[in-house]
């Protein structure tokens, strides 16, 4: 063991001479695999030249003749400076590895485009083919556009309500010239094909410039009597005249009314509603279409007055804002026009359009 004490032993590794070529070929080495890099290898070799440092540093306060306190003070001394030393090359080295492996694949995707370049194609839009149109093609009525989804609005709502104001009127329905009537005919074959469209189609009838429209004519609506082969035909009985109004300063669209009669839904869908003037209001008319055809072939219209009721709330879209909202509906309180319900008379008319109700 003579040999290994006399070239191995902690005295001679620790004598000046031996320290220093140790630690200059161990700090070389980790200098080299940290070019190839090999992260870890050059860690092991910085930790073993601060475990060398260290073990001088001992070594010298342990055979120092000084007192207790100054080799304690120096061992404190050195060992926090080379210990802070050794730390921090160590993370050094941690964070270039983390850095070279970053870069390297952020490379990656260009290297390979540059391997296989390639012209990038811009996409076209892809236009949806537009699907078959389901909603009812009666002539004169008017086609209501879809009804858009409900969907979260992402911004502050705006502050909308509506107002609708109803009163009875004589039928047939005189229309002043040069202006245009929306009509809903209530009748369960109208409230069918509502249900394929989710709204109901109202009938636009026009007058021409300069001359009064008087609607049904007795070919479109031919009239009937009260009962069965007996008595005229009842020429005149009444509808109702209903105004919408909107409250706010915002514009608003696809505005929704859910109204029902019976059992049968009319979600009556009105024109734009402007934030203010001429178009801040929709107008539209309302009528009792039913009749009964007998077993005999008679036509009579001893269809029953027909009651519905207007909802609380309406839905709309308000511009510049997502998705659709629900706000208030008021109906107006009138001593001659019943409040939120709707009491519709028989028109006592055979419609050509339209089957009898029963």
């Amino acid at each position: 063991m003579g040999l290994f004490k006399q070239h191995f032993h902690w005295s001679v590794l620790l004598r000046w001479d031996v320290l220093g070529w140790t630690i200059g070929a161990l700090l070389a080495i980790g200098g080299i695999v940290l070019i190839f890099d090999q992260y870890w290898g050059a860690n092991v070799c910085f930790m073993l030249v601060a475990l060398l440092i260290f073990a001088k540093i001992a070594h010298v306060a342990i055979s120092a003749p000084d007192p207790v306190w100054q080799r304690l003070l120096f061992t404190f001394l050195l060992f926090g400076v080379f210990g802070v030393a050794i730390v921090e090359t160590v993370r050094g080295v941690n964070k270039w590895a983390d850095s070279k492996r970053t870069k390297t694949e952020t490379a990656s995707p260009s290297t390979d485009a540059a391997k296989t370049p390639e012209t990038p194609k811009k996409e076209q839009p892809k236009l949806e083919q537009p699907k078959k149109d389901e909603r009812p093609k009666t002539p004169g009525s008017r086609l209501p556009y879809k009804v858009p989804p409900a969907q979260q609005p992402t911004m502050p709502p705006s502050q909308v309500a509506l107002f609708v104001d109803c009163d009875f009127i004589g039928f047939p329905v005189h229309i002043p010239q040069g202006t245009t009537a929306h009509i809903l005919r209530i009748h369960p074959d109208i409230a069918k094909q509502a249900a394929k469209v989710d709204v109901v189609p109202v009938f636009d009838v026009v007058a021409p410039l300069g001359k009064e429209r008087v609607w049904p004519s007795d070919e479109e609506a031919a009239p009937l009597p009260e009962h069965v082969l007996t008595g005229p035909p009842v020429l005149t009985s009444n509808a109702m005249k209903c105004t919408v109004r909107k409250y706010g300063n915002a514009t608003v669209d696809n505005v929704v009314i859910p109204l029902r009669f019976e059992a049968d839904d009319y979600n009556l869908l009105i024109d734009p509603l402007e934030s203010s003037g001429t178009f801040d209001r929709f107008s539209f008319y309302l009528l009792n279409a039913c009749y009964t055809k007998l077993n005999a072939g008679v036509v009579d219209t001893g269809a029953s007055p027909i009651i519905g009721q207007f909802p609380k709330t309406a839905t709309l879209h308000i511009l510049g804002e997502l998705g659709r909202k629900d706000v208030p509906l008021t109906v107006a309180y009138r001593a001659n026009a019943p409040y939120n319900f709707i009491f519709l008379q028989p028109t006592y008319r055979h419609w050509q359009d339209l089957p009898p109700c029963y």
